[in-house]
């Protein structure tokens, strides 16, 4: 199989697997741990969960509208 080059994370030297990734750089993407994540994360400080259409992930949208409520 043909190289597709050195994966994009900074020093990381591995060859890519996908989305310019190696395969671990590439599961930490998938997870939403990278710097540049999949999908847009939860706006609350040190939450990396995927965003809700409110701003915020699921766990934090739900205790937000218990306490407003």
């Amino acid at each position: 199989m043909a190289n597709k080059g050195t994966c994009k994370a900074e020093g990381c030297q591995k060859d890519v697997v996908g989305k310019g990734y190696c395969s671990r750089h590439y599961k930490l993407w998938r997870e939403g741990k990278m710097p540049k994540a999949r999908y847009k994360t939860c706006r609350t400080e040190g939450c990396r969960k995927k965003q809700t259409d409110k701003g915020h992930c699921a766990d934090h949208q739900k205790k937000k509208a218990a306490a407003e409520g």
